[in-house]
């Protein structure tokens, strides 16, 4: 009996794991990842919390365990790191979305029919290569004209359309988001 109350998982746990992240020394930090990872959904609010750190590395492992974690609800934060200064961060963030498959895909869409996100290079050039992926392991489906208008050269008139004729396809025709690609 003792033993299942000390295996307990509490959010003061997380929250403890997360401080080591943020300001242990690199094995305390490693040791904390695996745990966080460990702990799976229930982490996740307090990985989120940390995506805004003043620290890169600490929002490039916070990028990571989310893709790992592979929790729905943290695409949007995932989304918005597509935007961070650091391509290191990009770059996990970009990897996180892709990891998580087809669930990252109308999100991503919808955000593409955004004229603001238009500003950031960052944010088109990381949606460009999630998609690429994405189209390498086949599962783009009518989307594909999205990863061919960020390829071409009036990106800022074409990709809003074709983001919004492929949510327009994609939802008419949900088995197109049925196939998920498992990433190894």
């Amino acid at each position: 009996m003792i033993s299942i109350m000390n295996n307990r998982k509490t959010p003061s746990d997380v929250h403890l794991l997360i401080e080591k992240m943020v300001k242990g020394s690199v094995t305390e930090r490693r040791a904390a990842i695996r745990q966080l990872e460990l702990r799976g959904k229930s982490a996740v609010p307090e990985i989120i919390v940390v995506t805004t750190s003043r620290d890169p590395e600490v929002r490039r492992e916070a990028a990571d365990l989310l893709g790992r974690i592979k929790d729905e609800s943290s695409i949007p934060i995932l989304i918005d790191m597509l935007e961070d200064p650091k391509f290191e961060v990009r770059w996990r963030a970009s990897e996180s979305l892709f990891n998580m498959g087809r669930a990252s895909l109308v999100p991503l869409l919808e955000e593409l029919t955004k004229r603001e996100r238009f500003g950031s290079a960052w944010f088109l050039d990381s949606v460009h290569h999630i998609l690429k992926r994405m189209n390498e392991k086949g599962y783009l489906g009518p989307s594909i004209e999205v990863l061919e208008a960020l390829e071409g050269p009036y990106r800022e008139e074409t990709v809003p359309w074709a983001a919004e004729r492929a949510l327009e396809l994609l939802l008419r025709r949900p088995q197109y988001l049925v196939h998920e690609y498992v990433h190894p």
